[in-house]
């Protein structure tokens, strides 16, 4: 069987993400290996020792992908650190808190942290290697920016954010220009529609017409758009329904306000902005 280039280089992402993920679990391995696993008052047989270190591969894995430590397809070097070794301390720290309710007493965290610090210096070599490799192997995509009464310095915008090595925007349009003949317009040939300031109604029909015609679209939303993200899914009456209310902070998810909230204090306007 052959296989298309799509499906080729999504392959090849999913294998260099499973190195990382490997990798990371081998240190936790050995370290349990080498000095917890003989250290347990009851000391587990050969399953408890596989149960524990997957419990550590599929932990890491699930809050990696929640804090998106491996969208090395858009995230900056620095990013991609951040979010995995907040990812690694979480799963090292739940680990150790199974580890001593199974021993029922507290053990020495010392290697457990000296696994941390090898486990961080992997993340920082991964990562500088899966950007640039990704990088050389996927060209800029073409994008094209649609937005409202304003135009942008995107040049930049894109330089300031480390973004225009992911894109390369062949055109900046006004909404107006676009929604009354859309399949006649640049778009059609995009690789990536940016929506930055439309109204609901204009920016729903280019999203449509992206999805229509599997043209992904980045939208900036407005702040009706932020409060509908956050609605809960409920069935009412029969029909699906969307259900807003008042927001309730739940613990698990603190590092990700503290993360939001950090990048809004380091936060700069997209500066260039000219009518």
């Amino acid at each position: 069987m052959i296989l298309d280039s799509n499906t080729h280089q999504r392959l090849n992402i999913r294998i260099v993400k499973l190195f990382d993920l490997l990798l990371l679990t081998a240190v936790f391995a050995l370290t349990w290996g080498l000095y917890y696993a003989d250290k347990m008052t009851y000391p587990f047989y050969n399953l408890g020792n596989y149960m524990m270190i997957g419990l550590f591969f599929i932990i890491d894995y699930l809050i990696t992908r929640l804090y998106r430590g491996y969208a090395i397809h858009l995230f900056r070097v620095s990013d991609l650190v951040y979010s995995q070794a907040l990812a690694v301390f979480i799963t090292d720290g739940l680990l150790y808190i199974v580890m001593t309710m199974v021993n029922r007493h507290f053990m020495n965290p010392l290697p457990l942290i000296g696994a941390f610090v090898v486990q961080d210096l992997i993340i920082v070599a991964w990562s500088i290697a899966a950007h640039r490799w990704y990088l050389h192997t996927h060209p800029p995509v073409p994008a094209v920016l649609v937005c409202d009464e304003y135009r942008m310095n995107v040049d930049h915008i894109m330089k300031n954010y480390d973004m225009d090595a992911h894109f390369k925007v062949t055109d900046i349009i006004l909404a107006k220009d676009v929604v009354e003949d859309i399949p006649s317009s640049i778009i059609k040939d995009a690789g990536v529609v940016f929506i930055c300031g439309l109204h609901s109604h204009e920016r729903n029909i280019i999203v449509k017409y992206c999805m229509a015609h599997n043209i992904p679209s980045y939208v900036i939303p407005r702040i009706g758009d932020v409060i509908m993200s956050g609605a809960e899914k409920i069935h009412l009456f029969h029909l699906p329904m969307l259900m807003v209310h008042h927001y309730k902070m739940q613990l698990f998810r603190i590092p990700l306000y503290m993360n939001h909230y950090l990048s809004i204090l380091t936060y700069q306007p997209f500066p260039g902005f000219i009518k």
